[in-house]
């Protein structure tokens, strides 16, 4: 390809182009570029015009105006480069530190993503009827009537409790301690992927049992406070003696008073009642099958706690 110089300064360059190839020519030499009127002095070679050296000078001014507008292209594109280089290390940082927040915060609420029949929230003198995805403010009690049932979310799945039929159950949070308050009826809680320093606890007026990636059961019948030891590891504190049991086993701790007794399996196959750990009322329960046991099985229970609690010293 000829060099620029080259085409300028030949005179017979006219000749050996057609009128269109002229005419872009001009066009590219005639605009854009900062190569001004060229073209022109081009023409005025051939006919006596302005001196060749003149030309030349303009052609090396242009040649520099091109280059000087090169770089400051150049230039200008490291410096927009750079800039949006910033701005998506800014943008990235700004989405990690709203999804950390996020995270922190998602897990502090409780989400009632499920709900069966008439429950409603006490909040203050205010009385809520719950809809789904309803989310719990600290000190809210869901209670929950005959045939009705209320399924809450903390976090992603950290926390999960079914609040059963004709229950009272309070939600307070204490620094990193979620602590539930069961004023009556029935639970069914699992806890998972809890953080470190991160606690769950859950208080009836005659117990209080400590859990960290576990599942239980709790049933307050009566004067009773019924929990069953489903998986992991509950401890669990009678409130009027103060005494401690971490569950090491199997079993079904039942409190009265001042008074825990522990019901094994092979104590309910005795009674010939089965005994297991589906505690939902739900049929599909996040937490885990129904409950099929019979209201005779039931009963059958509650009478060997009674007889068991009678007997205990």
């Amino acid at each position: 390809m000829r060099s620029l110089h080259s085409f300028l300064l030949d005179k017979d360059a006219g000749k050996s182009f057609s009128k269109t190839k002229k005419s872009k020519r001009q066009n590219l030499l005639g605009k854009g570029f900062g190569l001004g009127g060229l073209a022109t002095d081009a023409k005025r070679i051939g006919t006596n015009g302005r001196p060749i050296k003149d030309l030349q000078f303009n052609i090396r001014k242009a040649i520099y105006s091109v280059q000087l507008t090169n770089t400051s292209f150049a230039r200008m594109n490291r410096a927009m480069k750079k800039i949006l280089q910033c701005l998506l290390v800014l943008n990235f940082a700004l989405f990690i530190s709203m999804g950390c927040d996020k995270g922190k915060s998602d897990r502090k609420k409780g989400i009632i993503t499920f709900v069966s029949g008439n429950v409603t929230i006490e909040r203050g003198d205010q009385k809520i009827k719950v809809a789904p995805l309803q989310e719990l403010q600290n000190g809210d009690v869901v209670e929950t009537e005959d045939r009705s049932t209320a399924v809450i979310t903390f976090g992603e799945n950290s926390t999960l409790v079914e609040v059963q039929s004709n229950s009272k159950f309070r939600f307070t949070e204490k620094e990193n301690e979620k602590l539930f308050i069961q004023e009556k009826g029935s639970t069914w809680l699992t806890t998972k992927k809890l953080l470190k320093g991160e606690g769950v606890s859950l208080h009836t007026p005659t117990v209080t049992a400590g859990v960290r990636g576990t599942s239980f059961y709790t049933g307050m019948v009566e004067d009773m406070t019924m929990i069953c030891h489903c998986e992991g590891h509950v401890e669990s504190e009678n409130n009027a003696s103060h005494s401690k049991k971490t569950n090491d086993s199997d079993y079904l701790a039942v409190t009265r008073g001042s008074k825990t007794i522990y019901l094994t399996p092979a104590d309910l196959r005795k009674e010939n009642v089965p005994y297991g750990h589906d505690h939902s009322e739900l049929a599909d329960s996040p937490l885990g099958h129904k409950n099929e046991m019979s209201l005779k099985d039931f009963q059958a229970v509650i009478a060997l706690a009674k007889k068991r609690l009678d007997a205990a010293p």
